[in-house]
């Protein structure tokens, strides 16, 4: 692991013009800052790379530093330790100033969409309107763009090996770290080719964050996005002939509050609708559906299961001390008072279960029934990519089910283990990197084996960027003629 890493720490690096630079010396004791926190607070560190392997990977760090670098040139620097570490959760910003001056920089004018080792155009926000949507990047400024995107992307933060979740990350953000690694350019030369097939050349200018966001706007008033025809409903239910479809956008119940939907009342009508209708299809379509708390997760799952569940096998942390206050950013995720009684030492550890868990408010530590009339027809769930943290667990538990189609992408979060909750941001002391440091692992009860990524569907459904532009939602419509097939063999089968 550590050797395949290797070449990202010889990544050429771009000067920002007239950025202060940090020392050799006080870099290589960032690294070791940040190292020291890292085993000192945060579990499941081991969890996908052994001890041996983050630490040489840190030791190559420091070991390549050998000159003065810029605040971002060392931030650059340290983001393949992301894949080492492989928890999403975990994560390493430049300094408050870089996003302090976010509307002075100069920005690629293009949001892109990686397919298929493309690098397409999603948004056209050129002044001269000379690079159209649907065109195929193939250079920018000499350099392949397919390249290019695997190299950003490679330093993308992760759970374990995933890659769809990185990728995902890096198109909708290309245009940021194309700056923050290649430095500001004013002018992109660029190899295209066109919708029609046309290979050409062309020279756009660089936009700041406010002009990009201006002709955005005007030009795209719409979403051009990945969910084609979505509403603003957090929670919805259609229910058609021959199926159901159940969306459920996020797990957190004070935002749904927040947008007028009651996630409990929701869930309670949605399945009386669905048993009353003699419902024996159901897409639960959790796609974008980044997570939110355990608990809309178990009342999910207690619609769907037959038996009773645990959703969590352990909850653990390492420590309940937050070592040197003055080092984080803001005193954001502190334990609370009622976090720090909940956790009890338990040998090198602090786990929390049964009525401590419960006191807290954690639901998942112990068996939950099911409603009394559960779900019992078939389910196909729908990923992407932004299926993470406790969405990522909730697949986990869905794959458990024996009635169960997952079709779309691989989900970006682990099914397996969740290493967030209370989370601190860590400062580094002299570069100033902003560091999150999740304190709590999840471990997720389920019964299969998971090779270190998310769950892989059934049928893996990618969006071509054609369907795209003419928002046709590929994976769904997929699942809705899968339903159609076994519906009409089941009517043939059944004649006489």
């Amino acid at each position: 692991l550590v050797l395949f890493l290797l070449p990202l720490f010889a990544t050429a690096q771009y000067h920002f013009p007239n950025a202060p630079t940090f020392t050799p010396e006080q870099l290589k004791s960032d690294v070791y800052f940040y190292k020291e926190y890292l085993e000192n607070m945060q579990p499941g560190l081991y969890r996908y790379s052994t001890k041996e392997e983050v630490d040489a990977a840190f030791d190559q760090i420091a070991n390549d530093i050998t000159e003065p670098m810029t605040m971002m040139q060392f931030c650059t620097h340290v983001m393949p330790l992301l894949k080492v570490i492989g928890n999403v959760h975990t994560d390493i910003y430049p300094d408050a100033d870089y996003y302090n001056n976010m509307n002075t920089y100069l920005f690629f004018p293009l949001d892109v969409y990686f397919y298929q080792n493309e690098l397409y155009v999603l948004k056209d926000l050129t002044d001269e309107e000379s690079v159209p949507h649907g065109s195929i990047i193939k250079t920018i400024n000499g350099e392949s763009a397919a390249d290019l995107f695997h190299e950003f992307s490679a330093l993308s933060t992760r759970d374990g090996q995933n890659t769809t979740y990185p990728n995902a990350w890096m198109s909708n953000t290309f245009y940021q770290w194309y700056f923050r690694i290649r430095g500001e350019v004013k002018n992109f030369e660029l190899e295209v080719v066109s919708p029609e097939g046309l290979a050409h050349q062309v020279t756009v200018k660089a936009h700041k964050e406010p002009r990009r966001k201006v002709v955005q706007a005007e030009r795209y008033p719409y979403s051009v996005t990945l969910r084609p025809g979505e509403d603003n409903s957090l929670l919805q239910l259609k229910i058609e002939d021959e199926y159901a479809v159940l969306t459920l956008k996020t797990l957190d119940a004070k935002f749904t509050k927040e947008r007028g939907q009651n996630y409990k009342a929701f869930l309670k009508n949605a399945f009386q609708q669905i048993e009353a209708a003699g419902v024996e299809h159901l897409i639960l379509d959790l796609r974008n559906n980044g997570g939110g708390k355990p608990g809309p997760a178990v009342d999910l799952l207690s619609y769907l299961n037959q038996e009773p569940f645990i959703l969590y096998s352990r909850v653990e942390a390492v420590t309940k001390s937050i070592p040197k206050e003055n080092h984080y950013f803001e005193k954001e995720g502190k334990w609370s008072p009622l976090a720090r009684l909940a956790f009890k030492k338990k040998g090198d550890i602090y786990e929390i279960k049964g009525l401590a868990a419960r006191m807290s408010g954690l639901k998942g530590t112990k068996p939950t029934k099911p409603v009394k009339r559960p779900y019992q027809g078939e389910l196909y769930v729908l990923t992407n990519p932004y299926c993470g943290s406790t969405t990522g667990e909730l697949t986990g538990k869905l794959k458990c089910l024996d009635r169960v189609t997952f079709i779309g992408e691989e989900s970006g979060g682990s099914p397996h283990t969740n290493v967030s909750g209370v989370t601190m941001i860590l400062l580094l002391p002299n570069s100033h990197l902003r560091i999150t440091l999740p304190l709590i692992l999840f471990e997720v009860d389920i019964n299969f084996d998971n090779e270190e990524r998310g769950v892989v569907p059934d049928h893996i459904i990618e969006h071509p960027p054609a369907d795209i532009f003419r928002n046709y939602d590929t994976a769904m419509e997929f699942t809705k003629d899968l339903i159609l097939k076994k519906s009409n063999n089941s009517t043939v089968s059944q004649e006489p």
